[in-house]
């Protein structure tokens, strides 16, 4: 029921000083103010605090109401900050002023002395939810007709019953007092001056989506009143640069477009502001003073930072036929962005190896050609590839990740049997390629050359260097943190038992199978880095046996002191002894 007893108090000089005080020193988005406190039962108000003055504890008996309201559709908020996790205190939003009691309260937030965080709506318990701590801002929040409770701007409940009519901020305490109990701007004293922008937040799409808010006043002015309504960005445009209300139509809200802009940069969501602000010196003396409200916009980005190919794979001839394939950028770089191509064989070439992008051609394809290379090798159709991929040190941010693609090039061999012209191997005479009719396999100096080798020398060759392609596991892999290194004990038994290092062929193999210098250089190399490990064990071994020597040394320096001090005492107690 209503008590009887309330105390109407309504500070509108303080909150008409206020919105004079945002007007002159600006604010971002929906400020916080203080809340204008009435209908004080068994509290009085003491800064942004609101203190239990009623003897006694319990509830029902100290609580009090805002004289401000947030109109239906408006976006707006309260919070408290805990002084103290050790009284019991409820803050929320309720749709009506009954009396002093939490039950009555709409969306209510209960601050429990044992650091617990409670929610009810409308006396209906919703659940000890979270815990608290000093400090911790707690808020009740309304966005659109969605209530959520929050902790330090994180939600911890929703509520599923939806806000659709004015809300006012209410509360009751049962011991203690709120502490630093704020409000958002948006709430408004019916019949003063004031305006309402139905949201705080607005979102747009790139793909074509847009926004609206409205604007409507909270009184009848005595003039027309003027808005100016401003964007900060080019990543957006609103369709109503300016609003007017007058005495006949301040009370229907006026719908403001939020138009999207399309770039083709893949720049991710961008954010900017819209500012609704009263004009002054157009618009009624007594609205002149309210401060400017902020629609926040996220425009979605729908551009993606990449790069198209035209083709997967291609085909060229060793007939002399060339292929081609064009790249193009799939956004506008902030910069240039350099492509690098490789290829990874002797059977083509690339007419270019990098190709540059920037603003004002990045959807401009640009065109390569895959050149063939002819030899005189009957070995079949031969597949490689190129390689395509950002230049990461040269390219605008945005680019670097970006991932590589490859191309599958099949260069067509036309080399057969018979004639110079389609010979299966060549002889080098100065400088001069001779191609000859050879069989597939080469021996020199003998006509064994076993399965699975193309060349046999038998005898001595002189070159300047071999390089070896090896396909296994060079072994680095011995200095992982994780390899099992085996123990020398072990090794020593291997070595007593076959009579040569593990894995290292025996010398009967050798003769029998000969030497695969990749896989003999790989095994030691292995070896040499276990010998490695082996040698910094032992090094550190060394180094603690010294230090344990030194510190017996020391020990024993230090009891010898002690018995030689103990026998200088011995002796000198013989001394009268001698005398007598």
């Amino acid at each position: 029921m209503k008590l009887a007893l309330k105390t109407v108090v309504r500070n509108t000089t303080l909150r008409g000083l206020l919105l004079i005080f945002c007007a002159i020193f600006g604010h971002s988005g929906i400020s916080q103010v203080s809340v204008d406190w009435i209908d004080l039962v068994g509290v009085t108000v003491t800064g942004d605090n609101l203190v239990r003055t009623a003897g006694g504890t319990g509830w029902g008996s100290a609580g009090a109401a805002s004289a401000s309201t947030l109109s239906a559709g408006t976006d707006g908020w309260v919070e408290t900050t805990a002084q103290t996790t050790s009284t019991p205190r409820m803050v929320g939003l309720s749709t009506s002023n009954l009396d002093a009691n939490y039950n009555t309260i709409t969306y209510v937030v209960y601050l429990r002395h044992n650091a617990r965080l409670h929610v009810y709506e409308t006396g209906v318990h919703r659940g000890d939810l979270t815990n608290y701590q000093v400090g911790d801002v707690v808020k009740v929040e309304r966005i659109g007709s969605t209530v959520t409770f929050l902790k330090n701007n994180v939600i911890f409940y929703t509520s599923s019953i939806p806000s659709t009519t004015d809300v006012l901020v209410d509360a009751a305490i049962h011991t203690g007092e709120l502490s630093n109990v704020k409000m958002s701007s948006s709430f408004s004293v019916p019949g003063q001056p004031s305006f309402t922008v139905s949201k705080t937040t607005a979102t747009t799409s790139e793909t074509g989506t847009d926004d609206t808010f409205t604007v409507v006043l909270g009184s009848e002015p005595t003039s027309d009143v003027n808005f100016t309504i401003a964007e900060s960005s080019m990543e957006g445009s609103v369709d109503k640069p300016t609003l007017t209300f007058t005495s006949a139509n301040w009370s229907t809200a006026q719908t403001v477009t939020v138009q999207h802009a399309d770039d083709a940069v893949a720049d991710g969501d961008q954010s900017y502001d819209i500012t609704v602000a009263v004009t002054d010196g157009t618009s009624a003396n007594e609205y002149d003073p309210l401060p400017d409200q902020i629609v926040s916009v996220t425009n979605q980005d729908d551009d993606v930072a990449g790069f198209t190919v035209n083709e997967s794979s291609l085909a060229t001839s060793e007939s002399g036929t060339t292929a081609s394939f064009t790249m193009v950028l799939d956004s506008q770089p902030t910069g240039e962005v350099r492509l690098n191509l490789t290829e990874n064989s002797d059977e083509g070439n690339l007419d270019q190896y990098f190709l540059t992008f920037n603003s004002a051609n990045w959807n401009n394809a640009q065109t390569v050609v895959v050149q063939p290379i002819d030899d005189v090798i009957e070995d079949g159709d031969q597949l490689y590839d190129i390689g395509l991929s950002i230049d990461i040190a040269l390219s605008a941010d945005e680019y670097d990740a970006v991932p590589a693609q490859i191309i599958t090039v099949t260069n067509q061999d036309d080399d057969g049997a018979g004639g110079l012209n389609q010979a299966s191997g060549w002889v080098v005479n100065n400088g001069t390629i001779h191609p000859i009719e050879i069989p597939v396999k080469v021996g020199i100096g003998t006509q064994n050359v076993p399965d699975g080798y193309q060349l046999a020398v038998d005898g001595k060759a002189v070159m300047e260097e071999v390089s070896v392609q090896l396909s296994g596991n060079w072994p680095d892999y011995v200095f992982e943190f994780d390899y099992d290194l085996p123990t020398l004990e072990s090794v020593e038994a291997y070595i007593k038992s076959e009579h040569h290092l593990p894995e290292i062929p025996s010398a009967k193999e050798m003769e029998e199978n000969g030497v695969e210098l990749g896989t003999m250089n790989m095994l030691l190399l292995k070896k040499i880095e276990e010998l490695t490990l082996y040698a910094i064990k032992q090094e550190t071994t060394i180094k603690n046996q010294q230090t344990t020597i030194e510190k017996l040394v020391t020990q024993l320096k230090t009891d010898n002191q002690k018995l030689m001090t103990k026998v200088e005492d011995l002796y000198q107690m013989m001394e009268p002894d001698k005398k007598k």
